[in-house]
């Protein structure tokens, strides 16, 4: 329920026949009523919503969305870390600084200079962070989404 935050019901199921057959047991004036559906990014959902709830849109969860957008990065970083030699500087820090690259760029630390390891400098976070994403424009467009 939207305004009380509590759970109508839990499905065991996520075919579209059965789905379709549990919510055709509410009337068709309840299922008009239905504004939102909140889901994962399972596709049976969206293909319901014309047939179901006529008025309702499909709203994936900021938890499953998150989560999509962390592995396409993931990805990204893992498929240039395959053109570079193990030995380079770039792989050694892409590799070590993963989780500083998935960290939001408004908790990054600006502020305070330290010594990173396969960086010759002081920097701050949001230096290790630009310096990696200046190894390959297309990361740094990922990054970017």
């Amino acid at each position: 329920d939207a305004e009380t935050h509590e759970l109508i019901d839990l499905l065991p199921f996520r075919t579209i026949y059965q789905l379709q057959k549990y919510f055709q047991h509410y009337d068709q004036a309840a299922r008009e009523n239905v504004k939102i559906i909140v889901t994962d990014m399972n596709y049976t959902y969206p293909k319901l919503v014309g047939r179901i709830f006529p008025n309702a849109i499909v709203v994936i969860d900021p938890f499953h969305l998150v989560n999509a957008l962390n592995r396409a990065f993931n990805k990204t970083r893992v498929r240039l870390m395959k053109t570079l030699a193990t030995s380079s500087r770039e792989y050694r820090a892409l590799k070590r600084y993963w989780k500083l690259l998935l960290t939001p760029a408004s908790h990054l630390n600006y502020e305070v200079f330290r010594k990173w390891t396969n960086f010759s400098y002081l920097a701050t976070a949001t230096d290790v962070v630009d310096a990696l994403l200046g190894i390959d424009p297309e990361l740094k467009q990922t990054y970017a989404m």
